[in-house]
């Protein structure tokens, strides 16, 4: 099902309206969403008025710094109390669409053609047309290992990289086999974890409700491989390893591991080995289960790979299919999750087309190559809670293409609409944002 326009599932009854503006002002800054409030300020005058003040605005903001969605300052309270109304809302736009420079300026009488609403929407939601410029620049000084394989070696680019944490505030930084966890605003290192007999594959980071860092290591150590799960503290500087799990490791292979993504309670694992297979693993419950593809390569992010790739939220797994997006309930996995021993290898395996047996639904992908690689990202969506945004990268006629799409699940109905589609200069770096 398509849904065209944001729309209201009831107006205002006049009892709310009734209560004193300081609970109306609490209710829609503590208790409803971007999406909601912006719907509500179409009902009437007066909660028009209220719902573009500066209170509201500041709340909600702050709602998405604590979530990630807006990168963090020194000091958000400070920053963000000097800010009017208008710059306040200017950085939800830009969580969504970049910098200004990314905006595509449109003729006045294409506005004139979008009910008040709509405007609104689109002002949040207008996807990016232009290349990404600097807009802040924080230099980190690690002292950086040194690798002992030749310069020559492909495996080299494996053994240096960053990523940073959701929110911005911090950085992970693989220095050979050691992974780094330093401060952006302070330049300043607060946990490393090494061990002299492994080598890092690939890490990620996500935050859990307790605000402590959560972070996943995919290592190799002779011819083992392992995933490990930390919990770091960063009032303490203390880290805790919660999980350590086997990963088949063919002697063929160096690098079995070819990506890890930690999203929610679930650590992904993509194989890189033939035949192609998938480690989903709950980190809370320590349990695992391996999804068998055959000869489909399933990942998330900008590496090549065959026909389908597969991706998920807390609650669902996206296959895209050669002309679809398919989607499947996780519950699906309940019998096949098996208790995590460290010292043993996954045993439990299931298909990907036993998954998606059943699907909640479908997105049709028509106009691509049906052998053409896709690659997934899905996020949530930082204007409504429980709707989620997925970009599929493919090539169309030739070249890269990026398209977008806006979905929510509630029970078995899916409901979703297409958000942009443009072409990708093949010689351009680009990044999807949510």
């Amino acid at each position: 099902m398509v849904h065209k326009s944001p729309r209201l599932r009831c107006l205002p009854s006049s009892n709310f309206l009734d209560l004193v503006e300081d609970v109306l002002v609490l209710i829609l800054g503590s208790y409803c969403d971007v999406a909601t409030v912006l719907a509500l300020s179409q009902t009437s005058k007066y909660l028009n008025r209220l719902a573009f003040s500066k209170t509201i605005w500041f709340s909600l903001v702050s709602t998405l710094v604590e979530r990630r969605f807006i990168d963090s300052q020194p000091d958000d309270n400070s920053y963000l109390g000097v800010l009017s109304t208008e710059q306040i809302m200017g950085l939800v736009k830009r969580a969504l669409q970049g910098p200004k420079t990314w905006q595509r300026a449109e003729p006045a009488s294409a506005e004139n053609r979008f009910r008040p609403t709509l405007k609104l929407f689109k002002y949040f939601t207008q996807p990016p047309s232009c290349p990404p410029v600097e807009s802040r620049r924080m230099v980190l000084h690690p002292e950086i290992t040194p690798s002992p394989l030749p310069s020559n070696w492909s495996y080299r680019k494996y053994e240096h990289r960053a990523k940073l944490v959701p929110g911005g505030r911090y950085l992970l930084y693989q220095n050979y086999n050691y992974l780094e966890c330093w401060s952006a605003f302070q330049n300043r290192l607060v946990w490393k974890q090494s061990t002299d007999d492994s080598t890092v594959s690939d890490f990620d980071a996500a935050w859990d409700e307790d605000n402590r860092l959560v972070i996943v290591v995919a290592r190799n150590r002779n011819t083992q491989a392992f995933v490990e799960v930390h919990i770091l503290d960063l009032e303490s500087k203390l880290s805790d390893r919660v999980l350590s799990s086997r990963v088949p490791h063919p002697e063929a292979w160096r690098r079995p591991v070819m990506q890890c993504a930690i999203r929610g309670d679930f650590v992904t694992v993509y194989l890189s080995y033939y035949p192609r297979e998938v480690l989903l693993i709950n980190w809370r419950k320590r349990s695992r289960v391996m999804v068998v593809t055959g000869s489909i390569l399933l990942c998330p992010g900008p590496y090549p790979s065959s026909a389908y790739q597969i991706t998920l939220t807390p609650e669902h797994l996206i296959l895209a299919r050669a002309d679809h997006l398919a989607f499947s309930s996780l519950s699906l996995l309940f019998s096949f999750w098996e208790s995590i021993n460290e010292d043993d290898e996954p045993s439990s395996r299931i298909g990907v087309h036993d998954i998606f047996v059943d699907v909640i639904g479908t997105i049709p992908l028509t106009g691509y190559p049906a052998d053409h690689r896709r690659v997934l990202w899905v996020f949530d969506s930082p204007l409504q809670r429980g709707q989620f945004r997925v970009w599929v990268h493919t090539i169309h006629n030739g070249l890269p293409k990026v398209c977008g799409y806006e979905y929510s699940i509630r029970g078995t109905r899916l409901s979703w609409r297409s958000l942009a589609s443009f072409n990708i200069p093949g010689n351009s770096e680009w990044q999807v944002y949510p």
